[in-house]
């Protein structure tokens, strides 16, 4: 009995290896249809708020801070001009970017409204670099603000205004402006250079500017003899992290520590 049973049983499904085969094959057909039949999984596109932070994480070691802070202001300004918390990447358009610049203008200076796009700009492209399906074209482009209209700030200053500036300044601000005359540093790396950052260099004593833009911005800066007893002054007076005592206080949102730049316009302003 039990030997016809094992007869009959190779007769209707016998174990040949062409069988197997039709088999697989079969069964590779049924799993590709089910597979084109399955939703395709989308990833999600990332936030503003996402690509700032992975931004910030990338570059952390190769970015200024005054850098990374002035793209995370960017993001923060553009965000509360919204009003929103956060915002995905596919949903900003040119009209949303061109109400937050009419917004902005009223505000701020066209440079910052300028400097914030480009920032904006910038992190946008480098969601392009890193996520697939984000829109090709740059929201935050081409809006042709025309901020540097004119050339009246950066003339520089006649003897008669520096002899004002000098007479009429308080007795830090007096200091900033003789260390800049003399070692031709911009204010915000003189409010930001600290005690330690007074260095001696083959036998000179020098400022060392250890944080810049570019890599040739960092650099030691010697010490006019003239500034001697005003550096030796600020670091007698002031036991804070940084020479000038303004400097441990103030704490701008783009990292910097100078308040403000000097312009030779006709009213000759200088602020720190």
């Amino acid at each position: 009995m039990l030997i016809e049973f094992n007869n009959l049983k190779a007769l209707l499904n016998p174990d040949r290896e062409d069988i197997r085969i039709q088999n697989a094959i079969t069964t590779l057909h049924t799993t590709i249809k089910q597979a084109k039949s399955a939703p395709i999984a989308v990833s999600p596109l990332p936030t503003l708020a996402v690509i700032r932070d992975e931004y910030m994480t990338v570059y952390s070691e190769r970015r200024a801070f005054s850098t990374l802070s002035k793209s995370a202001r960017a993001v923060e300004v553009f965000l509360q001009s919204i009003g929103k918390v956060d915002i995905g990447l596919n949903k900003i358009g040119r009209r949303t970017v061109t109400d937050f610049i009419e917004d902005q203008q009223k505000k701020a200076a066209p440079q910052t409204v300028q400097n914030w796009l480009t920032s904006l700009g910038s992190l946008y492209e480098f969601s392009k670099r890193r996520y697939d399906s984000i829109p090709d074209s740059n929201p935050f482009h081409g809006h042709n603000l025309e901020a540097r209209r004119t050339i009246e700030s950066y003339q520089p200053f006649e003897p008669e205004q520096l002899q004002v500036l000098i007479r009429e300044a308080d007795d830090v601000l007096r200091d900033v402006i003789l260390i800049g005359l003399y070692s031709g540093m911009r204010l915000d790396e003189i409010a930001s250079i600290k005690r330690d950052e007074i260095v001696m260099m083959e036998g000179m004593r020098c400022f060392f500017v250890s944080k810049s833009k570019t890599f040739a911005g960092v650099r030691y800066v010697p010490i006019h003899s003239l500034l001697i007893g005003i550096i030796d002054k600020h670091l007698a007076n002031n036991s804070g992290e940084y020479i000038l005592a303004q400097s441990n206080k103030i704490i701008r949102k783009d990292g910097k520590r100078g308040r403000g730049t000097a312009k030779s316009s006709p009213g000759c302003v200088i602020a720190f």
